[in-house]
């Protein structure tokens, strides 16, 4: 059994290896998920509300086109937010892509 300690060290290194986890797919699908995904501002909108894209690359976001652009700017975005919010990206893209997921990373 773990102590307190143990236990929380232990939540901690499962915490980093989804991320990494999260973080690879998006990484090693970033032209896929460019081409296929079709509620970028749906998952954009998301981000936004979590304060995890800030307003000026939402607008950003928002004005491109055509589709294509907005995910590549929304991608851009999750590079500088951080694992995360890469993390969150994949949650909602679980959430609003589902078949796109479990086509390209069923374990995901």
């Amino acid at each position: 059994i773990l102590g307190s300690s143990g236990l929380k060290q232990y939540l901690t290194n499962l915490k980093h290896l989804l991320f990494q986890s999260e973080t690879e797919f998006v990484n090693t699908h970033r032209d896929k998920l460019i081409e296929r995904v079709s509620s970028v501002m749906a998952i954009a909108d998301s981000l936004k509300s979590k304060d995890m894209i800030n307003g000026e690359m939402y607008s950003k976001v928002h004005a491109a086109e055509p589709r294509e652009e907005k995910m590549r700017l929304l991608l851009d975005a999750l590079d500088s937010g951080g694992a995360a919010v890469k993390a969150e990206f994949c949650r909602l893209l679980k959430e609003k892509e589902r078949y796109l997921v479990n086509e390209l990373g069923p374990h995901l």
